[in-house]
């Protein structure tokens, strides 16, 4: 079995409440998977952020995980 082509799911969701963004995801994901693709969401890393870190830092690194996530897509 082939592995399926994954296709990064960029949208206004991401700046969604949670339980809304992970709606909309979920389906996103469920149409792609019935077509035989995977979706990835921008919020697929593991990012973490602490108080004390600026937010061009945290910028810096949203964007890094970002680039990860898309250069893995098809």
């Amino acid at each position: 079995m082939t592995k399926p082509k994954r296709i990064y799911l960029a949208g206004p969701e991401v700046f969604f409440p949670h339980e809304e963004h992970n709606t909309i995801v979920a389906e996103k994901k469920r149409l792609l998977r019935e077509a035989g693709y995977e979706g990835i969401d921008p919020l697929d890393t593991a990012l973490t952020f602490s108080d004390e870190e600026a937010k061009p830092a945290r910028g810096h690194r949203i964007y890094q995980a970002n680039r990860e996530l898309m250069d893995s897509c098809d």
